[in-house]
């Protein structure tokens, strides 16, 4: 909900952090994330836009195919669908990371928190 309230033209009244701690409250089985931790995703969400797989191959199509020769020079011997693939992977294993570094070392951390935590639908 965040990503698309931040990012979308269309929202007029933005979603706050303290909107977003509230809407996550009891998602750590029925136990509040740190608000460090929340306030690290809120900020990482509204700076930068999750994007859809389809999404990024779409913009790299785009961009790709540029005006002319040059547009098509800049893709040959290029697999841009492994580096659209490799970019979100690297960017997807450091958000967890960080996040995981925020928790304190006592905070449990359950598989069904995580799955709620991490998942964009």
């Amino acid at each position: 909900m965040l990503n698309t309230d931040a990012h979308n033209p269309q929202v007029k009244h933005r979603m706050t952090m303290a909107d977003f701690i509230k809407n996550n409250r009891g998602i750590n089985d029925d136990q509040d994330l740190p608000e460090e931790l929340l306030s690290s995703i809120y900020d990482d969400i509204v700076n930068n836009e999750i994007r859809m797989k389809d999404e990024m191959d779409s913009a790299l199509g785009q961009a790709a195919s540029g005006p002319g020769i040059a547009g098509a020079l800049a893709t040959v011997g290029r697999d841009l669908q492994r580096e659209a693939y490799m970019l979100q992977s690297s960017g997807m294993a450091n958000k967890t990371e960080v996040s995981r570094a925020l928790l304190p070392d006592d905070q449990p951390v359950s598989s069904t928190s995580t799955d709620r935590l991490f998942s964009r639908h």
